[in-house]
């Protein structure tokens, strides 16, 4: 059975919130303690399908650590979610560790957090406007040339790189002027030229490939 897992403080918002995400996913959701905690335990986060680091009060080294203990001990199955964060030293996070799967920030709503939770679960990315316009034009201004196409077309090439950067079909019809139908099209095609399944497979296969600016 899925499960998730929230990493941070034992304190009420975070039992409240564990509360109010059971009721809403109809998922079992328990609380891992990191409070005055230097190692994380196998035991502690195999069962999870989802761990919800909470980053409040926590800098970036410790995120950092806490994001490399975790997939340590995970499997390539489990995701990993970061909350309670400040966007603006986001996008690392994400480029660089593969099962980092979503990014909610300081003031998300419920709603949308319940929203992006559902969207993981079923192998999508989860990242604001803001964190995707960030990565997008920092992908332009650094170019990765790509040694090799795969066999994929020059507009599903452009596609797969924003799929691989967290893009959801509506941003990137916006983004390259076509519509949503149409990238739904491309995408399937994708799937079938890479032998993948969803988009978490997709964005993984073209970080391995490509590498993190893909």
């Amino acid at each position: 059975m899925e499960q998730l897992i929230i990493l941070g403080k034992d304190n009420l918002n975070n039992s409240l919130l564990a509360s109010y995400i059971e009721k809403n996913t109809s998922l079992p959701c328990c609380i891992v303690n990191l409070s005055m905690r230097k190692t994380l335990s196998k035991s502690e986060l195999e069962p999870a399908n989802l761990v919800l680091l909470d980053c409040n009060n926590l800098n970036d080294e410790e995120i950092k650590r806490i994001l490399n203990k975790c997939e340590d001990v995970l499997t390539d199955s489990s995701h990993i979610a970061l909350f309670n964060t400040n966007e603006n030293h986001c996008t690392e996070y994400f480029s660089q560790h593969l099962l980092v799967m979503g990014i909610f920030s300081e003031d998300v709503c419920l709603q949308q957090f319940i929203a992006g939770i559902k969207s993981i679960f079923n192998g999508e990315l989860w990242l604001s406007r803001k964190l995707l316009s960030t990565l997008v034009i920092k992908n332009r201004k650094n170019p990765k040339p790509l040694k090799e196409d795969f066999g994929l077309t020059q507009r599903e090439t452009e596609i797969i790189k924003l799929v691989a950067i967290g893009s959801r079909n509506n941003d990137i019809a916006d983004i390259l002027c076509l519509s949503p139908h149409t990238v739904k099209t491309h995408i399937y095609h994708i799937y079938k030229k890479l032998n993948v399944e969803n988009r978490m497979q997709a964005a993984n296969w073209a970080n391995q490939h490509w590498g993190t600016q893909a």
